[in-house]
């Protein structure tokens, strides 16, 4: 004959074979919720206009309303330095180190970076940016000589 303590061997055998996968389907559930919130999009900037032989020696971006998930073509030879404030107001900023490392400008123009947006949920709240909003400058290099052009939202693209 069984006895209760076989019994309660066998519930907690099957208890350690159901719970983990019950918590990666509960883990799996929440996540899913979560990423209809936070959309994440590629980020190209659009509006350089730049003389043929001029390059890209530095950069500098402010993204309020968002988060840098990840710069996905890191320059050899750049200095990339990223700032993602619990806030959701991000900093990226970049330096060619050597005068040979100077980008075309078409490097920033296709999926430059990766954002997330704010969680719906979080901009309910009252001052916090209600969209994804950028400025920043870029610094184009040309022989002896360089010029900074200022960028805002009419320069950037998102992309899902």
């Amino acid at each position: 004959m069984k006895t209760d303590n076989h019994f309660r061997k066998l519930h907690l055998r099957l208890v350690a074979k159901v719970l983990p996968t019950t918590s990666i389907l509960l883990i799996l559930a929440a996540w899913t919720a979560n990423a209809e919130d936070q959309q994440e999009f590629r980020l190209s900037v659009a509006g350089i206009a730049a003389e043929p032989s001029e390059r890209v020696a530095e950069f500098h971006l402010n993204i309020k309303g968002a988060l840098i998930v990840s710069f996905p073509h890191v320059p050899v030879g750049w200095a990339i330095t990223i700032d993602n404030d619990p806030s959701w107001n991000a900093e990226v900023s970049g330096v060619a180190i050597v005068g040979a490392a100077n980008l075309p400008p078409g490097e920033l123009r296709s999926d430059f970076l990766e954002v997330r947006r704010m969680p719906d949920d979080m901009r309910k709240y009252a001052g916090v940016p209600q969209d994804v909003s950028i400025t920043g400058y870029i610094i184009l290099y040309k022989t002896d000589h360089s010029k900074r052009i200022e960028l805002s939202n009419q320069d950037f693209v998102l992309t899902h």
